[in-house]
């Protein structure tokens, strides 16, 4: 008598905590469905930084002319009272608006409704950024595109004639596209205008003096030079082993630059400039890769390299 008096208690003592374990299951996978809350935005000088209840998915695209720029956080609503419009004097944003954008998308088989957040902004100049996430949040840092700085007189230099580089030259295909690397022989129209494209880069005393050999990537600029486009990789030391090719959907060029890594405090530049949409830097275990993703067709592609300093040249 005693043991079935105890078997209902027992029966419900079990079964009240599985209930509740498997609601709370299901209201942990319920969880997953339910947009971000985006609680605060903030917008001062060059950054624009986005608070919320968990981390985001954003991404941001640049729009160089009449230069734009699109901040899109899928999955995402907004807050009750959060200004939905505003204006910078401080920085290169001028004016802001937000957004929430109403989508449908289907599980299973039911069509469920979704939603994201969009900022959108007036820039008094075309820029490049730099995204950081976190658990609560992101932050967008704007960047200027500077232009071509001043350097050297290609008259000043001399580059000596055992310094002259390999040249590697891309292969263009029909309409533009890049369709590989061709080592082709030097010849004195190519070692010419190998010296001038390095007068320009590398410091008379770079040239003198010997250098170990480079274990990392210590720096990375890049500029617009009449119709082409020049990414110039500087390291802690000489560059022995690289090598350039290309790849499609999208198309891009990437620089492959053996036993070294990466000590570029960003990995990641939206251009939008001429044919270049964005670079990238990506680490191997044995190397260190730079890609230039391409927005249209290109005429050549050549690289040179002086002790530290390797020159992308692109010429559309």
């Amino acid at each position: 008598m005693k043991i079935k008096k105890m078997f209902p208690a027992l029966a419900a003592a079990v079964l009240i905590p599985l209930a509740a374990l498997l609601g709370s299951c299901q209201l942990g996978q319920s969880d997953q469905a339910i947009p971000a809350q985006i609680r605060k935005v903030e917008i001062s000088g060059n950054q624009i930084n986005i608070f919320a209840n968990q981390a985001l998915q954003a991404g941001v695209y640049i729009q160089p002319s009449p230069p734009k720029l699109s901040l899109t956080i899928e999955n995402a609503d907004l807050v009750a009272g959060i200004p939905a419009s505003g204006e910078a004097t401080d920085g290169m944003i001028k004016t802001w608006q937000l957004s929430v954008v109403k989508g449908q998308r289907m599980e299973g088989k039911q069509l469920k409704a979704m939603y994201s957040v969009r900022l959108t902004a007036d820039l008094t100049k075309n820029v490049t950024y730099q995204i950081t996430n976190s658990n609560s949040g992101c932050k967008v840092e704007l960047q200027e595109i500077k232009a071509a700085e001043k350097g050297l007189e290609p008259t000043q230099i001399e580059i000596p004639k055992e310094l002259y580089p390999k040249i590697q030259k891309m292969s263009v295909g029909p309409g533009g596209t890049p369709t590989g690397v061709a080592v082709a022989p030097v010849t004195a129209e190519d070692e010419k205008a190998a010296r001038d494209m390095l007068k320009e880069i590398v410091p008379e005393k770079a040239i003198a003096e010997k250098i170990a050999p480079a274990t990392a990537l210590s720096g990375l600029t890049y500029r617009t030079v009449d119709h082409s486009f020049e990414v110039v990789v500087t390291g802690d030391g000489e560059f022995l082993d690289f090598k350039v090719n290309s790849l499609n959907n999208p198309v891009r060029i990437y620089l492959d630059v053996f036993g070294v890594k990466s000590k570029l405090p960003h990995n990641f530049f939206q251009v939008n400039t001429g044919t270049v949409r964005q670079i990238r830097v990506g680490e191997y275990p044995d190397k260190t890769r730079v890609v230039v993703e391409l927005k249209g067709p290109i005429k050549d592609a050549r690289v040179v390299n002086v002790k530290n300093k390797i020159l992308l040249s692109i010429v559309y």
